[in-house]
């Protein structure tokens, strides 16, 4: 049985599972989820998702939530599971740490999806100034610290390409959404994820999705 991934073409969560799958050798069809239209929370899609979030994985009766768990999941069971994200105990528990980091990245940028696009353009709704203040402040020190962390380093954990890397380059991506140019404050950044983009074929293409999506959304 093929498994599904259900999502929206907008939504960078949805992009790092579904490019995991590929990256991995695991095909799964991809099912539309039009949150924008406030499909999530429709009883169909809550039978299989309670939380009501995308993206969901689902293989058989097996589902699951949430991107990261769904990346590990799928990088575990393929082909490039030792490289992406290798099993030994430090390397893993250092992904992990910066996981935690790239969740409060994710957590706060969606936010600033919803005050400054979505909220106001969609669903008439007044922009929060004070959350917005204080989610891009998240961000941009989130963007710092990692600016700092790069310098001198081509990836994440030094010489290897793993999840973090893909991941990471998929939220810079998302920051376009609010249209945040990240590389005029953070050269460093702007550097990794250009270099990134012209060695991994499959973020390049990702890239370009999503900005032709952005400008279907214009």
């Amino acid at each position: 049985m093929t498994a599904k991934i259900y999502g929206h073409p907008l939504s960078i969560p949805t992009r790092i599972a579904q490019t995991v799958a590929k990256r991995v050798g695991q095909e799964a069809e991809f099912v539309l989820v039009d949150v924008i239209a406030g499909a999530q929370f429709e009883d169909s899609y809550k039978k299989l998702n309670p939380n009501q979030k995308i993206p969901l994985y689902q293989s058989g009766d097996f589902t699951l939530s949430e991107s990261y768990a769904i990346a590990k999941y799928l990088t575990d069971r393929g082909e490039e599971a030792s490289a992406l994200y290798p099993r030994e105990a430090k390397t893993r528990a250092t992904i992990d740490m910066h996981l935690g980091v790239f969740n409060d990245l994710k957590t706060n940028a969606l936010q600033l999806d919803y005050q400054l696009v979505i909220n106001p353009k969609m669903f008439k709704v007044d922009t929060d100034a004070k959350v917005v203040a204080k989610c891009d402040a998240t961000v941009k020190k989130i963007l710092g610290e990692y600016e700092a962390h790069l310098s001198g380093k081509k990836y994440i954990l030094g010489d290897s390409f793993t999840i973090l890397d893909l991941i990471f380059t998929l939220q810079l991506l998302g920051l376009a959404f609010v249209s945040y140019d990240f590389g005029a404050e953070f050269p460093t950044l702007r550097k990794y994820y250009d270099d990134i983009l012209a060695e991994q074929a499959d973020l390049k293409a990702q890239h370009d999705e999503f900005h032709e999506g952005l400008k279907a959304l214009a």
